[in-house]
């Protein structure tokens, strides 16, 4: 990978997880929003990692271009909790509409 198409590639993916952090933090912003932003920056990601594994980049260090990933997989870990959380919610809503309808049929 030529040294200007690992520069575009890190500034594209640094953008997308900017963008995904306001996202994220942002009460307002809706979960689907906020998958989607995530799903750009992973698809941006997996896309230049395969290209880092290519056979034609075997000096090239995969750390000292992503660096620490701590950050991105707390915020996976927390996008996952809210989602099964929401996830949760809308059937237990569902689950007691259906019971509710039920006993005021019987």
């Amino acid at each position: 990978m030529k040294t200007w198409r690992k520069y575009r590639a890190y500034k594209r993916i640094q953008t997308l997880w900017e963008e995904y952090k306001v996202s994220a933090k942002s009460d307002k912003t809706r979960l689907d929003v906020k998958l989607d932003k995530l799903s750009e920056f992973l698809d941006s990601f997996q896309q230049t990692y395969a290209e880092f594994k290519a056979p034609s980049n075997h000096g090239v260090s995969l750390d000292s271009f992503y660096g620490d990933c701590s950050e991105v997989l707390v915020s996976l870990l927390d996008l996952v909790h809210r989602s099964v959380t929401a996830s949760y919610r809308n059937y237990a809503r569902f689950v007691d509409i259906h019971l509710l309808s039920f006993a005021l049929s019987a």
